[in-house]
């Protein structure tokens, strides 16, 4: 009996470990995708399997669901990757001395999600660590070498192009040319550094991060199984950019000599570029498209597509199969409307996160000019993708419409 076929488009981490499953189910699957994987949010990462870390300053209904939806992924990961696939058991997140009240919001939003907030009350003038003993990271490099294994004694066959059967498009920054139906996506460009040679104090096989800073995922130590990995700056674009900011660069470099006791006379470098999808309303596009359902579209997942990817490749087995879904990802189908960005207050949202993410920079900017900056944003982005009036743009897509 011939098994049915499913086509996946994309090999990065959701795209493999979704073909990696639905052969394990038993269907015919084809992979496609650059063998280099070039661009790749994956490759570039830090790997931090996190969801704590990764709250920005107030824990909103989406907040939550995100929150939920990271924890189901860790737990799928854990049972799925073999131990010497992890580098970092557990996370610290430090709160330094010289901080923007932006980043303190996000330091004690974070330490009330994870029920620590008798930590914070015993703030003092100095700086603090928080332990968050649930989020690993892994190692990217390992990660890819086990799926590729997993993928050929599967049988998974591998084309530069394929198509056949259902699709699916894991297609990461680049959907735009092949789902036009969609929301338009950008690149989230993420830098950072790979570093041989390094003498640095850091707690064992954990990561060591600062709160999110101004729409990054603020600064990062993760250890490697062959050096550190330090990250990461971030800023979204219409177009791929594959060449490292030499700012971010210097800051990443600045702060990893203030933050940390460290040698790094002699050490050796290796700038990192990812593109991390994001969706013209900041939310993940994950689902069937309504006028063909034979295709499934995951993309949008911005900093959280390697913790998210086991409950993609779920929800995607079930659909492959004819199953109901779970439901987890309703309402982020990928051409849906965009929606607007839900704070009560949006532009207080965008200015204080554009004023901190300057001041990390050493820059100051004022409250008006960066409501000025929202303004002009907003109006042309409702020109140019047909927005009802009053709709509120994600901060961090403010910038590719200025």
């Amino acid at each position: 009996m011939a098994r049915d076929r499913v086509t996946v488009v994309g090999n990065g981490v959701i795209g493999s470990l979704t073909a990696l499953m639905l052969a394990r189910e038993g269907f015919d699957v084809v992979l496609s995708g650059p063998p280099d994987r070039h661009g790749s949010a994956s490759l570039a990462a830090g790997a931090m399997l996190n969801v704590y870390g990764e709250i920005d300053g107030r824990l909103d209904e989406y907040g939550r669901r995100k929150l939920a939806i990271g924890l189901d992924g860790i737990k799928a990961w854990r049972e799925l990757l073999p131990a010497d696939v992890f580098v970092a058991d557990r996370t610290e997140v430090y709160l330094k001395l010289y901080h923007t009240d932006h980043e303190r919001a996000a330091f004690e939003a974070i330490a009330r999600a994870a029920g620590q907030t008798e930590s914070v009350e015993r703030w003092i003038q100095k700086p603090w660590t928080l332990p968050l003993e649930n989020e690993p990271a892994i190692d990217t490099r390992a990660m890819f070498a086990w799926l590729g294994a997993e993928l050929e004694a599967a049988g998974v066959g591998y084309w530069r192009n394929a198509t056949g059967g259902k699709t699916v498009y894991c297609t990461g920054a680049f959907p735009n040319e092949v789902t036009p139906r969609c929301l338009p996506v950008f690149y989230g460009i993420g830098t950072a550094m790979h570093i041989e040679g390094a003498a640095i104090e850091l707690p064992l096989r954990t990561v060591v991060r600062t709160p999110n800073r101004g729409n990054t995922c603020g600064v990062h130590v993760v250890p490697r199984h062959d050096g550190i990995y330090v990250g990461a700056g971030s800023y979204v674009s219409r177009t791929p950019q594959y060449g490292p900011r030499l700012e971010t660069i210097k800051y990443l470099t600045d702060c990893l000599l203030s933050d940390f006791k460290c040698d790094i006379w002699r050490a050796t470098v290796q700038p990192l570029v990812g593109f991390r999808p994001m969706s013209l309303d900041g939310k993940p596009m994950l689902g069937p498209l309504k006028d063909d359902p034979n295709v499934y579209v995951a993309t949008g997942t911005k900093r959280d597509g390697l913790t998210y990817a086991p409950v993609v490749a779920q929800d995607i087995v079930a659909w492959a199969k004819g199953e109901k879904r779970s439901g987890v990802f309703d309402g982020w189908e990928p051409d849906r409307k965009p929606i607007s960005h839900g704070y009560l207050d949006h532009s207080d949202v965008y200015i204080n996160n554009r004023i901190a993410a300057m001041a990390e920079h050493g820059r100051k900017i004022g409250y008006e000019t960066c409501l000025e900056e929202l303004v002009a944003a907003e109006k042309k982005a409702r020109a140019e993708f047909n927005l009802p009036g009053g709709f509120g743009l994600h901060p961090e897509i403010v910038g590719i419409f200025q």
